[in-house]
């Protein structure tokens, strides 16, 4: 029986490896993507809404600070699990990259908000009051002045958070790589003919149909 474990065990990780690689060379880019596309505009929210700014809105500042905050409070591992109802919902599966894309992008997407927020609090106050006073609209204040000015930073959030990704990828890959349990039956099959391995544990054969039947 130690046997069919190790091999179990053997496959999971080479399984998860090859998983690990897949996210890292499909899914990171989609989930990076996301991330900026989703993020520059939450980071644009929370500045033109901050107290003082041309739509304050305290409340909307608040709610939309307090959900990023705790989106990024909330460690990976613990997101990944979370997120699997939502996952399945969006992508119809719990397994695989694109299952392993919706939590890294909404994992990215706060990180990279804040960073790029802050990069967008530091363009000088002056040129803003400067675009006004002649005239500007508040979209061209965002185009030509907020945004080219943090460019720069925006830019360096965006570099850390691609290093924050590769550190979660390894753990979506147990995602992309469907599970121990499916693996260990996969493994069961090619573990029969060692010595000691030809008898299967009741307990362990019921984990694996329980496990199927959640996954579809």
């Amino acid at each position: 029986m130690g046997r069919g474990v190790e091999l179990s065990a053997r496959v999971f990780v080479e399984q998860t490896q090859v998983a690990t690689e897949r996210v890292r060379f499909h899914g990171e880019p989609i989930a990076l993507v996301i991330a900026a596309l989703a993020g520059i505009p939450l980071a644009l929210i929370l500045v033109l809404t901050a107290p003082g700014s041309t739509l304050e809105s305290p409340r909307v500042h608040r709610v939309l600070g307090a959900l990023i905050n705790g989106f990024r409070a909330t460690p990976f591992i613990i997101l990944l699990v979370a997120l699997l109802p939502f996952t399945r919902l969006v992508v119809g599966a719990t397994i695989g990259v694109w299952a392993a894309v919706v939590p890294l992008s909404i994992s990215a997407t706060p990180f990279f908000a804040r960073i790029a927020e802050i990069s967008l609090r530091e363009v000088d106050r002056g040129l803003v009051e400067a675009a006004q006073a002649m005239g500007c609209e508040r979209r061209h204040i965002v185009w030509h002045v907020l945004l080219p000015e943090a460019l720069p930073g925006i830019i360096g959030g965006f570099t850390l958070t691609i290093v924050s990704l590769i550190g979660a990828s390894a753990m979506a890959g147990a995602v992309g790589a469907g599970g121990r349990e499916r693996h260990a039956a996969r493994a069961r099959p090619a573990a029969r003919g060692h010595p000691g391995v030809g008898r299967e544990d009741p307990r362990a054969g019921r984990r694996v149909r329980d496990a199927r039947a959640r996954d579809g």
